[in-house]
């Protein structure tokens, strides 16, 4: 059973809400994926016993969700946590040009942190076409390119996070998602 993406409040997304339900049998709720990830952490994950978790979601997209007392937080609007469309602070030279993001903004934290822009970035820089999971095998067996794009990400990621610190300074940030594993810790 296949749902299209759309907006839940809509006539037409609510027959198949309704319909999804009838086939199961049971209600169903939709919820943003970043929130459920938040939330998961939050309850008996990397978060569990803190009072404030910020979950970042890094893999095609760049999104966020934020639990306080183990209770998702939307805002009025449905997007707290959602930091992805934020611009990239403190601009380097190395993040010129500035990219153009899906949602038409420039800098976006997405245009810069997601997977996809991050295999771009290095295809711009080696003229090597490889998924972001061969960059960081690259990284690791010693290719210096390949461990500069990733040390750029991840400072990259470090500016967007302290923003959030700066905003929320949450107890814990959780990261997942497939660039979330870019690099064992234990070794860094």
């Amino acid at each position: 059973y296949e749902i299209k993406e759309c907006d839940w409040s809509s006539d037409v997304c609510s027959s198949d809400l309704q319909d999804l339900e009838r086939r199961l049998g049971r209600e169903v709720r939709i919820e943003n994926d970043a929130n459920c990830f938040a939330l998961s952490e939050a309850v008996d994950g990397a978060g569990s016993g803190a009072p404030v978790v910020f979950g970042v979601i890094l893999g095609t997209g760049v999104g966020g969700g934020v639990c306080i007392g183990c209770r998702a937080i939307e805002g009025i609007n449905a997007i707290a946590g959602e930091w992805g469309h934020n611009p990239l602070p403190g601009l380097e030279a190395e993040d010129e040009p500035i990219p153009r993001c899906h949602c038409g903004r420039l800098g976006c934290v997405e245009a810069y942190l997601a997977g996809p822009r991050f295999e771009a970035q290095f295809t711009q820089r080696t003229g090597r076409t490889l998924k972001a999971a061969d960059i960081v095998a690259a990284a690791a067996a010693g290719d210096a390119v390949a461990e500069a794009c990733l040390a750029r990400y991840e400072a990259r990621l470090a500016r967007a996070l302290a923003v959030v610190i700066n905003i929320l300074d949450p107890h814990v940030i959780v990261l997942g998602g497939g660039m979330s594993n870019t690099r064992d810790r234990k070794s860094t």
